[in-house]
Order: C-alpha cells, then structure tokens, then sequence
C-alpha cells in the first residue's frame, strides 16, 4: 500500500461511518491543514479552490507536496495573465471617445417660468432699442414744430421768451414752403359738406379772405379734406380756412372756427412775402 492509502485508511477510522472526526478541530478535515481547500491531493477539494486561493493572494498550504505547488504556481501565473488583460481592456475603454450625444432641446419656457438669461439680455436690448426709436421720433418731431411755426424756428423762440403765455399754432399756415406749394388758401363759410365712400369731406366754400391767389373772394371753391384734416365734423355755416395743394389731392389740414381762422389767417399773410420767391420742392 502506499502512502496515500495509509492516509486515506487513517482518515477513516477517525471519521467513522459518518466520515467526520468528531474529536478534530473545527475547520480540520483531515487533510493536513486547516483551510478545507488545498488542491486535489484526494481528500475531496479540486483545482479551481487552488485557483481560488492565488486570486485572493493565498499561498500553497503547509506541507504540500510538489505536484500542489506546481499546480499553485500555475494559478498565479493564471491570476496574473488574466489581471493583465483586464487592464489592457480598462485602458482602452478610458480613453476611447465615447458616443457624441444630441445636444438637448432647451424646454421652451411655459406660464410663470422665466426665460434663459440669453433671452432676457435679449429682450433687454430690444426693448431698449425701441425705446432709442421712440426717443428719435419724438425729437424729430418736435424739431420738425419748431421749425414749421410761424416765423421760423429763431423767431418762435424770440416770441416765445417775450410771451411765455403764447402757444405755437400746430396748423402750417405760416410756413412759407407749405404756402409755396398751395394751390389755394382761401378761408370763408362753408356751404356744402358731405361725406365721401373712402371717409374723407367734399366742401364747398364760399370765400371771404383769399390769401392765395388774391382777390378771389366771393367765389364758390371745392375742395376734399382729408379724415382728420379737422377736429371736428365739418357743418354747413362753420368759418373754414383751408390750404389747397398745387396737385390737386386733399388738403391735409384745415383751421375751423372763428377764433382759429383768424389766428391762422394772420399766420399766413406773414409768411407769405417769403413764399412769393420760393418755389414748391415738392
């Protein structure tokens, strides 16, 4: 018998039927060592608890003979091939590109969300470009006042720092260019007004004060008025002065009433000797 069968005969008679000593350490199954595992040295563990034991850094059991340390070397050799592989395969995963992803779709701002800071720099910047405009005309225009009252721009200003109470007239009577290009200025009472299809007056006038040509007084003139030529609607019997222009379309503004014709009227016959030597730019 060899000494594999004296072991073997031995660890049964220990054993017993049940094939355990019950007076052996816990852990101790007789196979020389205390661990359970070893190699398949026929006490009943195989190879893979040998490859097991390389894995967690174990090394060969107490007293093992060569055919267990050849089969431990064996292992860690495996454990090393394949813990090289394994690095090789993280490095390339670390610094391979990765899928380039969609950019997401920015959610469109719903009720009571703010919108990007993009967007209201924005908004910030369109509102104030508005406001530049709005400014703009407003300057415009009142330059474009200042310059159409009667007597000009420097003379409204001389008038206006000796009677502070004195408001420009808005009317362009005394403009000589708006009077260089007028067919017609003529006041008087009107005899006939009606409405046309489009909105605006058809008038008859029966002149009293002609300022352009002169002497017309006394004659019948018609004429349109543009929709808000006057402030008012237009009556039969109203006191009416009235520039008509040179082409022949309506007259864009009108004075009514006493009080404002005369006001008008007088701007006019002061601009008209500036008017007499200009000609219509139109």
């Amino acid at each position: 018998m060899t000494a594999g069968h004296d072991k073997r005969d031995n660890h049964d008679e220990r054993a017993g039927r049940g094939g355990h000593d019950p007076h052996a350490a816990p852990g101790d199954d007789g196979c020389g060592y205390d661990d359970g595992c070893g190699y398949d040295d026929g006490c009943g563990c195989d190879g893979d608890d040998g490859l097991l034991a390389a894995i967690v850094g174990a090394g060969p059991p107490p007293g093992a003979d060569a055919a267990a340390l050849a089969a431990h070397r064996a292992a860690e050799a495996d454990v090393a091939l394949l813990g090289e592989r394994l690095k090789a395969i993280g490095d390339a995963l670390a610094t391979a590109p990765g899928p380039r992803r969609a950019p997401r779709p920015e959610p469109a701002p719903g009720p009571g969300l703010q919108p990007p800071g993009g967007r209201r720099r924005g908004r910030r910047f369109a509102v104030g470009a508005v406001a530049v405009a709005v400014a703009g005309c407003a300057l415009s225009g009142t330059a474009w006042l200042l310059a159409h009252a009667p007597g000009g721009g420097a003379a409204s200003q001389a008038g206006g720092a000796s009677d502070k109470s004195v408001t420009a007239p808005v009317a362009p009577f005394g403009d000589p260019a708006y009077l260089a290009c007028a067919r017609q200025v003529v006041a008087g009472e009107v005899t006939a007004v009606a409405r046309t299809a489009d909105g605006a007056w058809r008038v008859s006038l029966t002149v009293t004060r002609s300022y352009k040509p002169a002497g017309a007084e006394g004659r019948e003139v018609g004429f349109f008025l543009d929709r808000g030529a006057v402030p008012r609607d237009v009556r039969r019997g109203d006191v009416l002065l009235v520039g008509v222009p040179a082409d022949g379309s309506a007259a864009g503004y009108a004075a009514v009433g006493a009080a404002a014709v005369a006001r008008e009227g007088a701007a006019a016959a002061g601009a008209l000797p500036r008017a007499a030597g200009m000609s219509c730019a139109r």
